[in-house]
């Protein structure tokens, strides 16, 4: 049986259902986990949020590497087969199992590695999410792929609301490390099974070497720029941990926890329905090119003034949420922030480069990235932690050109149209980026929460004044946007 080609189908309000599902969805899960996270961050050392960073580096370079290319190789066909998502899934599986092994018997060795005390037993207890990962990916993907985005969004709210009660409690009675483990199987494990319950398609007994040869033909096509990709988004983790120890790990990782939230709740929404949504339309030239730069505006419009709102006010922000002993991650929010919506430019156009078959795009500009990242690392160290984020924030704005020019290559998209896309809300945001750091340099005397009722509407409408004024073609479109969002409804419904 054949699935019917989604060509003709009604890409708008599908576009704007599935993406105000995951709006829902993911400022949901974000502000479920930032309770838990402030919670739990006062129970617990930064040492030991540095262990469960090491951790889910292990665990995020094996989905990375492994079991999301699997999946991939099918979502981003323009027409797929039930066969061809049951050889994915059983392909998956397998590797995971392969993964989960792996992992078990090499925690030792990673521990030695990085001289970290503890490593070892609590990779070993992490080690089963690789098994729920790989039984659950390709429903995932197949759900994204036909827009199931209320059932995905559900099961994502109730598996991060019961796996943070549950860590939460166990921090407040004191089981230190291990609350934060139970937390993420839980919520991995909660998840799965409800996405087993709410996924119509299930995986048959049947396996395709056909449509293997062409997985693993697309994995070996994406598999340099998986691995460069995982440098790319992990050397930040490793440099710290492997150099400064688990502390300063857990220090890092919280300013990267914050920004990694916002970066969640506010790119997701477009990024997420990318991939079907190009991928249904990647043999219409015009229409890609109209829907990218949709994209490419509406993340410049949302993403750049949080981002760079977040990094004018993290001072403030990490004392109000985790308090004085947390306060050397504010410089980390600071940088990782102000260069947050850049990574999701970079991102989007990642998508873009899958969809038309050239991953090796990707590869180029990771590659370019990492070797920044590792060049900048050696030369900011030295000069203490306050500046441990800057090198992992300026290769993003050195290779963001270069991905921009790589997807003018590939689609009918041009440097001007992505200039003019992009320009006036970055401009407008950085604008009020300085001018919400001037206001708040003379409100010193007053408190914490005052200054940041102070400063946050202040930078809004500075924002929103400066884009009116002088990118009045920007203001237009999203207007525009606005009014089809408004005319196709709420979530889950569809014309």
């Amino acid at each position: 049986m054949t699935e019917v080609p989604s060509a003709g189908r009604n890409f708008v309000g599908r576009a704007v259902s599935g993406g105000a599902w995951i709006t829902v969805g993911m400022v949901t899960m974000q502000v479920i986990s930032l309770a838990v996270f402030v919670t739990v961050a006062h129970f617990l050392s930064p040492a030991d949020f540095g262990l469960i960073s090491v951790c889910f580096v292990v665990l995020q370079t094996s989905k990375s590497l492994l079991i999301d290319n699997f999946a991939n190789a099918v979502t981003r066909k323009s027409t797929t087969t039930p066969l061809e998502y049951s050889t994915a899934f059983w392909l998956t599986v397998g590797v995971s199992c392969l993964s989960f092994i792996t992992i078990e018997a090499s925690a030792g060795l990673l521990q030695r590695l990085f001289d970290i005390a503890g490593l070892a037993h609590i990779m070993q207890e992490m080690g089963a999410i690789m098994l729920v990962m790989g039984l659950g990916h390709t429903h995932e993907c197949w759900m994204i792929r036909n827009f199931h985005f209320r059932a995905l969004t559900i099961r994502g709210i109730v598996g991060a609301a019961v796996g943070g009660a549950a860590g939460a409690a166990l921090a407040v009675f004191g089981y230190g490390v291990m609350a934060l483990v139970v937390q993420q199987v839980l919520t991995f494990t909660v998840a799965l099974a409800l996405l087993w319950v709410s996924c119509p398609w299930r995986p048959e007994l049947a396996f395709s070497r056909r449509a293997a040869a062409e997985i693993l033909h697309f994995m070996l096509q994406t598999m340099p720029g998986s691995i460069v990709g995982i440098l790319n988004q992990n050397c930040d983790i490793i440099l710290v941990a492997y150099f400064f120890g688990s502390s300063s790990t857990g220090i890092y990782s919280a300013g990267k926890r914050l920004r990694l939230a916002l970066q969640l709740a506010v790119a997701t929404p477009v990024t997420g329905i990318a991939m079907p949504i190009l991928a249904d339309i990647q043999a219409d030239p015009e229409r890609l090119r109209r829907a990218l730069l949709s994209a490419i505006l509406l993340i410049c419009a949302v993403c750049a003034p949080l981002f760079l709102g977040t990094s004018a006010v993290a001072e403030d922000v990490v004392h109000l949420m985790f308090g004085a002993r947390w306060e050397a991650a504010a410089p980390v929010l600071a940088w990782l922030a102000a260069g947050g919506f850049v990574s999701v430019l970079i991102g989007c156009n990642d998508t873009v480069f899958i969809v038309r078959g050239r991953p090796l795009c990707s590869f180029y500009v990771s590659i370019i990235y990492t070797g920044l990242a590792v060049v900048g690392f050696a030369v900011c160290a030295p000069f203490g932690s306050a500046y441990l984020a800057l090198p992992f924030v300026a290769p993003f704005i050195l290779t963001l050109p270069i991905s921009a020019w790589m997807v003018t290559l590939v689609t009918r998209v041009t440097l001007g149209d992505w200039l003019r896309a992009t320009a006036p809300a970055v401009g407008a945001a950085f604008f009020m980026f300085v001018s919400v750091r001037l206001l708040g340099s003379q409100l010193d005397a007053i408190g914490t929460t005052v200054r940041l009722v102070v400063l946050c509407p202040a930078g809004a409408l500075i924002y929103v004044s400066t884009l009116m004024m002088f990118g009045r073609g920007t203001t237009r479109t999203l207007l525009e946007l606005l009014r089809k969002s408004t005319r196709y409804g709420h979530p889950g419904v569809t014309k």
